[in-house]
C-alpha cells in the first residue's frame, strides 16, 4: 500500500505519459500541451484541473485528516479520519 505522498506522486505521472501517448510525439512540449487540455480526475481523489498557466502542478482538493487510536481502525490500513475538505480554488493560489 503506497504512503499518501508516494499516492500524490504516481497520479500525476501517469496522467502526463498517457497525455504523451495522445499527442503521438516524444516532445515534452506536446506533451505538456495535451496533459493541459484535459481535466483530470484520480479514483484517490476529487477532480483535478492542470494549471493552464503552466505553473507546476495540478488543482485539487485537500484533505484534513486525523490519525486514528490504534483501537479505532476497523482494519490494517484504514488508519485516518477525514475531519474536513478543502476546496483547491480555495487552498491554491490561483493562476495568474
Amino acid at each position: 500500500m503506497p504512503t499518501m505522498g508516494q499516492g500524490a506522486c504516481i497520479p500525476p505521472r501517469a496522467n502526463y505519459l498517457r497525455a504523451v501517448a495522445r499527442a503521438a510525439s516524444v516532445d515534452a512540449t506536446q506533451g505538456r500541451r495535451e496533459e493541459m487540455r484535459e481535466l483530470t480526475s484520480q479514483r484517490c481523489r476529487r477532480p483535478v484541473t492542470a494549471r493552464i498557466s503552466g505553473r507546476r502542478g495540478l488543482v485539487h482538493d485537500m484533505y484534513l485528516v486525523e490519525v486514528r487510536r490504534p483501537g479505532e481502525s476497523p482494519d490494517l490500513w484504514n488508519l485516518e479520519k477525514v475531519q474536513d475538505v478543502m476546496a483547491g480554488n480555495e487552498v491554491f493560489r490561483p493562476d495568474e
